[in-house]
């Protein structure tokens, strides 16, 4: 039933919904796959760090690519969050050993 719903993740508790949206992604479900994607999008979207801590420490980020990861950034740019993006993108890299420079 949940999948004939498109998967909607507002009808589960996100403790449900996203690990097995990620199940679902792992086994090939393409719509899984793409509602997690969106998912994932829509909190790093929020610029709500500790939202974005929770994604990063379950690895849920590592599922989308470098582009899609910094469009969600960029999206919260132009939403008049620059201040917050900015810091975000510079915190997540320093946490993975990723930055020689700074930002």
């Amino acid at each position: 039933m949940w999948a004939e719903l498109e998967s909607n993740t507002r009808l589960l508790h996100s403790n449900l919904a996203f690990p097995l949206l990620k199940k679902l992604t792992e086994v090939g479900d393409p719509l899984a796959k793409r509602v997690f994607k969106e998912e994932i999008a829509k909190r790093l979207e929020s610029g709500y760090w500790p939202v974005i801590e929770f994604l990063k420490n379950e690895k849920y980020i590592d599922l989308l690519s470098r582009e899609e990861f910094f469009y969600c950034l960029l999206e919260n740019d132009e939403q008049g969050q620059k201040e917050v993006s900015i810091k975000s993108l510079r915190t997540y890299y320093k946490k993975q050993n990723i930055i020689t420079r700074e930002l």
